[in-house]
């Protein structure tokens, strides 16, 4: 890959070229790792875009177009190489753990000058690197405020209304990887909520109006089903524990009453019934 000294363009063409060799296959991107991609794209990541100081400079044509500008659009295809690489492969996963790529990630999922455009591939990169990796979720966790924002936040006004659920969706994805099921009763109250008001939302989302963006659309229904079946897997445990206090509470109300009917209760109820 391009270093960091070379011309925008040419990052950007290396970049852009080895994430769409990434997608190629499985075995493609395998066969990527073991030539060490990961080593010039982390040090591009972290030279070029370690700082949350960077800011896109999005040009009036661009703007105006529908597109971003130049070092934006690098970073992007950077992180989306990173995404399907760690989407594959437990080798680019390990890197991304050792370089500690998701504290990196989340200064621009923070950051209010970065649009979604920037947003969408960061959230797309921790979600699928999240997933069963104990050695981020920790970090997640110390964050929950920042994810408890965007999980309550309303749309701004340059937001396109289906990536802005997107983008919560992959929150919640996230949310829900990072609480450990055994733990998934410390998620508090307020996140619950916010969870299910969001998937409420996504399910009664207008389909015919989701036509009009086909990779959103399917991007947000594939995500709603994985994301529905990681929450019933959350909360099984909670459940099975609510459950099973429950069902102690009725074991003591029993042992109580009869204690009660033998005359072994002091309970001014039970004395005079």
């Amino acid at each position: 890959m391009a270093t960091q000294g070379s011309p925008g363009s040419v990052v950007l063409s290396a970049a852009g070229a080895l994430k769409n060799l990434s997608l190629v296959s499985a075995e493609a991107s395998e066969e990527m790792v073991k030539q060490d991609v990961m080593t010039p794209l982390c040090a591009l990541l972290k030279n070029t875009f370690g700082s949350a100081d960077w800011s896109p400079l999005t040009k009036p044509s661009a703007k105006r177009d529908g597109g971003v500008d130049e070092k934006s659009e690098i970073f992007t295809e950077a992180v989306g190489l990173l995404w399907n690489l760690c989407e594959v492969s437990e080798s680019a996963v390990a890197v991304f753990n050792k370089e500690n790529l998701v504290d990196l990630l989340m200064r621009h999922v923070g950051n209010e000058k970065f649009e979604l455009t920037v947003k969408l591939p960061v959230m797309q990169c921790m979600y699928t690197a999240s997933e069963d990796n104990d050695e981020i979720h920790e970090k997640i966790r110390a964050n929950s405020d920042l994810f408890q924002a965007i999980l309550s936040a309303t749309p701004g006004k340059n937001d396109v209304h289906a990536d802005h659920l997107y983008l919560q969706m992959l929150t919640v994805g996230l949310v829900l990887n990072s609480a450990n099921s055994s733990q998934s009763e410390d998620l508090p109250e307020s996140t619950w909520r916010l969870i299910f008001a969001i998937i409420g939302k996504i399910l009664n989302l207008d389909q015919r109006k989701m036509a009009s963006c086909p990779i959103v659309h399917i991007h947000i229904n594939a995500l709603t089903i994985g994301t529905t079946f990681r929450l019933a897997n959350t909360l099984a445990p909670a459940l099975s524990n609510v459950m099973g206090r429950r069902s102690r509470m009725r074991r003591a109300w029993k042992v109580k009453a009869t204690r009660a009917t033998q005359g072994e209760t002091n309970c001014r109820l039970c004395a005079t019934s």
